[in-house]
């Protein structure tokens, strides 16, 4: 999960956690795309607007990259 706002990265860690899901939490796209080749994703949810990379410059960014 990648969004600015640690309140709301804090909220929906804590509510897929409580579902029994595994959730790793990302300040901005750059510090994920840094971190993305250490093991597989299953699924993203990112901020749309967010300061340097935006979420859809992430999703281009993703797709330039060929990440599954």
């Amino acid at each position: 999960m990648i969004d600015d706002d640690a309140a709301m990265r804090d909220s929906l860690a804590f509510l897929l956690d409580v579902n029994g899901f595994y959730a790793v939490t990302y300040e901005t796209a750059t510090e994920f795309l840094n971190d993305v080749a250490s093991g597989p994703v299953d699924c993203i949810v990112s901020d749309i607007r967010m300061p340097g990379m935006s979420g859809l410059e992430l999703v281009r960014q993703l797709k330039a990259d060929r990440v599954d």
